[in-house]
């Protein structure tokens, strides 16, 4: 057991590995997503999902923008932030499952160590 558990962990470290948890975590993330939004109607879990995809895809956003300071008005602000925030929701779509599968495969690599 402890040798088929071993085969599993270095799998998912491999290159290999890493695909495939991608390509499962996007079927998990947009089934539940669809599940939710479709068949059950409860906006606190369209939340959740935005509040979740939207982290990754802020700092996926953070990494591209320059961090310079700009000055502009309040409006100009509010009007940054609510199109960061829906761009950071989009883009996290995408990047959730990167970081998840890029996450895992770290930890499995530090166990294999």
């Amino acid at each position: 057991m402890e040798e088929n558990n071993s085969k599993f962990k270095e799998f998912l470290a491999s290159g290999v590995g890493k695909a495939v948890m991608i390509v499962v975590l996007y079927f998990i993330m947009w089934g539940f997503m669809l599940a939710f939004l479709t068949v059950f109607d409860i906006p606190v879990v369209t939340v959740i999902f935005a509040v979740a995809l939207g982290s990754c895809g802020w700092r996926a956003l953070n990494r591209i923008t320059p961090s310079m300071f700009v000055v502009m008005s309040f409006n100009g602000w509010l009007i940054y932030f609510v199109v960061k925030g829906i761009l950071s929701v989009a883009i996290g779509v995408f990047v959730a499952p990167f970081v998840i599968a890029k996450g895992v495969a770290d930890k499995v690599q530090k166990d294999l160590a």
